[in-house]
């Protein structure tokens, strides 16, 4: 935090998936500290004064991500960012939870279930995504598909604890 206050950069690149929940710096990054959040995938994100953002990333900030900020009201907003963020990477797991949330809220979820079912098959090591897969698998009715990608996010979880 000292070395941004003192050298002002224009840019801050952070390898956020390293960083733990409630590190001091992501901590600072999404406060009020002038800084805005411009790119984000799975594994990046960058940072920048906030009156260079032209359009800063609301939904996928690595410090506090909480997929229900997403409500009815915001859904056509987070879609768009969700859009954005696949284009960066598609069928990355930020993208595909922020897409499909918005998806959900807007009484979309078959589209939702698509979306997290591509993902998960490009990227089997999120619990997050398991996690959230499962949910919509059993609001589907599909009780089976629920329970392998509930056990597989818990499994995937422990195996992610220290």
């Amino acid at each position: 935090l000292k070395a941004i206050r003192r050298w002002h950069p224009d840019l801050l690149v952070l390898s956020w998936r390293r960083m733990r929940d409630g590190h001091p710096v992501l901590r600072h990054l999404e406060g009020k500290s002038g800084w805005s959040l411009v790119f984000i995938d799975d594994s990046t994100a960058v940072y920048c004064p906030q009156e260079r953002a032209a359009e800063p990333i609301r939904f996928a900030t690595p410090g506090t991500f909480d997929l229900r900020r997403i409500g009815p009201a915001e859904a056509a907003a987070a879609l768009k960012e969700g859009h954005r963020l696949s284009a960066w990477q598609q069928d990355g797991v930020l993208a595909s939870l922020v897409t499909a949330r918005s998806l959900i809220v807007s009484g979309r979820s078959r589209e939702a279930r698509e979306v997290l079912e591509r993902c998960a098959s490009h990227d089997p090591n999120s619990p997050a995504l398991f996690s959230f897969l499962a949910s919509v698998r059993g609001a589907a009715g599909d009780k089976e598909g629920a329970a392998e990608a509930m056990w597989r996010a818990s499994r995937l979880a422990a195996s992610a604890s220290p």
